[in-house]
């Protein structure tokens, strides 16, 4: 996928991609309120794009879904053994 890909896909779920640089870009999701920084690239790594579907809360592609899940699932069991739980917390 290349950036323009990406953006079009992105905004095509709510999204707008603004400049913070050479090569850098805030994404905004403008129903769920996420946001991610995206570097300009000439092409993505699969786990990449995923990484920005992810922290945008939108949709994969249909091509990348499998993926998607994937990832979705080590991510929520990653952070899930890295944040304390709410009593351990309290204390």
């Amino acid at each position: 996928m290349t950036f323009q890909e990406l953006q079009y896909h992105i905004e095509s779920l709510g999204c707008n991609i603004d400049p913070l640089g050479d090569e850098l870009y805030m994404a905004s999701n403008c129903i769920n309120g996420q946001v991610c920084m995206i570097e300009q690239l000439d092409e993505y790594a699969i786990p990449t794009l995923c990484h920005y579907f992810y922290e945008l809360g939108v949709s994969a592609p249909e091509h990348l879904r499998d993926h998607f899940d994937r990832y979705a699932e080590f991510r929520e069991q990653t952070i899930g053994n890295i944040l304390p739980e709410e009593n351990q917390a309290e204390e």
